[in-house]
């Protein structure tokens, strides 16, 4: 459903499009170190890039 002021982001495709998820999460659910690292690489642009969608604001809202 739509929702205002709501964005999907698609860790699931992201991990399904890497060719190595047996190194990313090695027990097939759980992210390894250097996975978590990877994910986190990815994930955080799309979180911010979504935040700017929705709020129109270029920093990330928090401070300092």
């Amino acid at each position: 459903a739509s929702r205002d002021n709501v964005e999907v982001v698609d860790l699931a495709g992201w991990v399904a499009s890497q060719s190595d998820d047996n190194v990313l999460r090695p027990d097939g659910v759980h992210f390894s170190d250097d996975g978590a690292v990877r994910a986190a690489e990815w994930l955080a642009p799309q979180i911010l890039d979504a935040y700017s969608r929705i709020t129109g604001r270029s920093d990330s809202g928090l401070p300092g």
